[in-house]
């Protein structure tokens, strides 16, 4: 790619942008303990009102976490609403600087007060910086937790979002074996198993059809999707050792950096019109944009960087993306 992909941009008509955020420890850190967790889903949810983000999904672990977001276009709040939030999160000495500044008359003071809002930019820099500070007063340490800013890709609504949203629920189960999400509070299907209703209503939007029908219907409904995969067409049949693609179930319990360092996920059409948006930043040599996720057998899953065949081993060099 010829610039960075930090500039790579979204549909600018778009009335919203859904992305997958994965961030990780660097460094040899011990783990967040289970309290600690609680405490970063109670702080993941108060961050994200104040910022106006919108969570679909989450997966909170000791060393990482997974997030799956949705910003409004074009989010415009009052002068008086962004002050109020600002006064309910910062202390008063904090806020006597930021009323001076306002009271200045200069133009950019209120433009950098509206940067709070509608970013996921900001809403992962203050959640972050929240948990490091936590996390090393807890054990009197200090340096830099985490491995870098965040890798993102862009998501496409519906099949793509479910798929990835499962995903994310069994990166416990990757991290450590024997684990099943539906045990763990601090993802998405485990919160919404011990009756946290935002949880329930994050799953009840993910399921199809799933907006008038009971919790036991839901869990069900998210189990068989989850279970039952697509068969894989002919044409996309690799003859990699004769090994078959991984099941839908399978590829739950398999790294996937095609999701968060792929750029984006989602239908052949999604992919290659965003591929054709961001023409600017890809070689000229490069004629199509998306690359299906070979190894799995889901035909309706495409990226915009190939990182491989997922029957292959993980690649030990594998590029990162800050953005």
């Amino acid at each position: 790619m010829r610039k960075a992909r930090s500039a790579f941009q979204y549909f600018p008509d778009a009335a919203s942008t859904r992305t997958l955020c994965h961030s990780a420890f660097g460094g040899p850190w011990p783990g967040m303990t289970s309290d600690e967790l609680d405490e970063a889903r109670k702080l993941l949810f108060e961050y994200a009102e104040f910022c106006s983000v919108e969570i679909l999904a989450f997966s909170l672990r000791p060393r990482s976490f997974d997030l799956l977001l949705e910003v409004s276009s074009g989010l415009k709040l009052s002068k008086k609403e962004m002050l109020s939030r600002m006064e309910s999160n910062f202390g008063p000495l904090y806020m006597d600087s930021v009323r001076q500044k306002l009271k200045s008359n200069d133009p950019e003071a209120w433009a950098s007060l509206s940067r709070n809002f509608g970013s996921i930019s900001n809403f992962l820099k203050r959640f972050k910086q929240v948990l490091a500070g936590n996390y090393h007063r807890a054990r009197q340490t200090s340096g830099t937790l985490w491995e870098s800013r965040y890798d993102l890709a862009y998501v496409e609504a519906g099949h793509a979002s479910r798929v990835v949203a499962a995903w994310m629920d069994h990166g416990c189960a990757r991290e450590t074996a024997g684990i099943s999400p539906e045990d763990s509070p601090h993802c998405t299907i485990g919160a919404a198993i011990s009756r946290n209703k935002s949880a329930q209503e994050m799953i009840r939007n993910m399921v199809p059809g799933g907006s008038h029908a009971a919790w036991p219907e839901l869990r069900k409904a998210w189990r068989n999707f989850i279970s039952d995969g697509p068969e894989q067409p002919k044409s996309r049949i690799s003859n990699l050792n004769r090994t078959p693609p991984l099941t839908r179930a399978e590829l739950m319990l398999h790294p996937v950096p095609h999701f968060t360092a792929g750029l984006a996920v989602g239908s052949h059409d999604f992919i290659q019109r965003l591929f054709v948006h961001n023409r600017d930043f890809f070689s000229d040599g490069r004629g199509s944009g998306a690359r299906f996720i070979t190894g799995q057998n889901d035909p309706d899953l495409f990226t915009l960087r190939d990182k491989g065949d997922l029957r292959k081993p993980p690649r030990s060099n594998r590029s990162r993306h800050s953005s």
